[in-house]
């Protein structure tokens, strides 16, 4: 089980405390939480602030996390495919090895973000920034990066795309 600890304001349940599925919890503050043992699959996070959440192996398909904060935030492992993080911020976070098929990062902050090893097929960058993130060993197939900020990005092995012959 997971605490989370917030305030409810008299007489009026809290949202951000629900564990209803699918969990609506856009606008909660969850700063630095585990979110072990809570079914995350289709949630509603947008607008969340979930700054260094430890999300490993976790499954978020179908998730709205557009407009999320996820800085310094773990994914490693998670499953994020057909995800929408639109606008999202990621800045110095982690997601090795997880499934972002059909996911939207449209005008994302990306800066130093990890994806090594992951399966970026036929996601949605356009308009997002990824200075200085590491696209090393990812699965491109189908990628949209129309308009992406690429520079001084980890494209080292990446396969499927053809940003990655340059």
């Amino acid at each position: 089980p997971i605490s989370i600890y917030v305030s409810i304001s008299a007489g009026k349940p809290n949202k951000c405390s629900s564990t209803k599925i699918p969990i609506d919890w856009s606008g909660c503050n969850l700063y630095g939480k585990v979110l072990t043992n809570i079914d995350l699959r289709m949630a509603k996070l947008k607008n969340a602030n979930l700054h260094g959440a430890s999300l490993q192996n976790k499954d978020l398909s179908g998730a709205d996390l557009s407009h999320a904060i996820l800085k310094n935030a773990n994914l490693d492992g998670a499953d994020l495919s057909g995800a929408d993080l639109s606008h999202s911020s990621m800045i110095d976070a982690k997601i090795r090895n997880a499934n972002l098929s059909d996911a939207k990062f449209r005008y994302a902050k990306l800066y130093r973000t990890d994806f090594t090893k992951s399966n970026l097929s036929n996601v949605d960058f356009t308009g997002a920034t990824l200075s200085d993130a590491n696209l090393s060993f990812a699965n491109l197939r189908g990628a949209n990066l129309e308009h992406a900020g690429t520079w001084a990005t980890n494209l080292n092995q990446c396969k499927n795309h053809p940003i990655c012959e340059k």
